[in-house]
């Protein structure tokens, strides 16, 4: 986010009333504290936090983990369904879910795109060419579906979920907006929820790393959740990265670097 002029101004002159000697005693706290932090992060282990920081993305493995911990609760055996399957929260969701014991199909638009999910140990749905819904509903409806699309597809996401079926949105991409028909909530007892991390205090994500570091990061040292990087960019052509994202022709992560490390 951005601050106005006048915000800035109005900051500026709070900032003015505070002590120069206690301003700079709280920057210089702050910044020991995180400084501390991410010490002990880099030191818990090296290997484990590059690839599950780097290169997966906390904040996907962080979104992931805290809708099935607090809404979607996908049990071993359970079918699983993620729009979107080749888009790194995609990647991450098949791999987490598969090393969860579920049985996972993700949707895609491309063969190329199917064949990466079909090797993560999903099943894949060319969304293109084949209806998702008469291919879940045929294996017995899904248990959890993770969308990211929204729109329209609501109305077959709710089609496609078997009894107590849980719907879990964390985008929009096709907009937030749709006509349903709500009976199968009932009918099916549904369950339909969403979440967005960046506006929850700080407890509740701390709580969410915890949780990462006990469970999902062990996967990540022993292989079983790897990242997948489409292609890198150095920051300086950071238009270029954007530029391939927003053709979607990319599979997986695309990575910035920054410097020599």
């Amino acid at each position: 986010d951005t601050l106005s002029g006048a915000d800035a101004a109005h900051i500026g002159l709070a900032l003015k009333a505070v002590p120069a000697e206690l301003l700079e005693a709280e920057v210089e706290s702050l910044l020991d504290r995180l400084a501390r932090i991410d010490h002990h992060l880099l030191s818990a282990n090296k290997r484990i936090v590059n690839l599950g920081l780097e290169l997966m993305g906390a904040r996907t493995l962080q979104r992931l983990s805290a809708e099935n911990d607090a809404r979607a609760h996908l049990a071993p055996g359970e079918t699983f369904l993620v729009h979107g399957g080749s888009s790194g929260i995609g990647v991450a969701a098949i791999q987490m879910a598969v090393a969860h014991g579920a049985r996972v199909y993700a949707t895609a638009g491309t063969s190329e795109k199917c064949g990466l999910i079909e090797r993560l140990g999903a099943e894949a749905i060319n969304y293109k060419e084949e209806d998702f819904l008469e291919i879940v509903r045929t294996a017995g409806g899904a248990d959890v579906i993770l969308d990211m699309v929204g729109g329209d597809y609501i109305q077959r996401n709710i089609k496609a979920l078997a009894p107590e079926g849980r719907l879990c949105y964390i985008a929009f991409l096709g907009g937030s907006k749709a006509e349903v028909d709500l009976l199968p909530l009932m009918l099916k007892r549904l369950t339909i929820t969403g979440s967005t991390l960046r506006a929850r205090e700080v407890a509740f994500k701390g709580a969410i790393a915890r949780n990462l570091r006990e469970t999902v990061w062990p996967l990540i040292e022993a292989g079983r959740i790897k990242p997948v990087i489409h292609r890198t960019f150095p920051l300086a052509e950071a238009a270029e990265a954007h530029r391939l994202m927003e053709s979607s022709t990319h599979i997986g992560k695309i990575v910035l670097t920054t410097g020599d490390g």
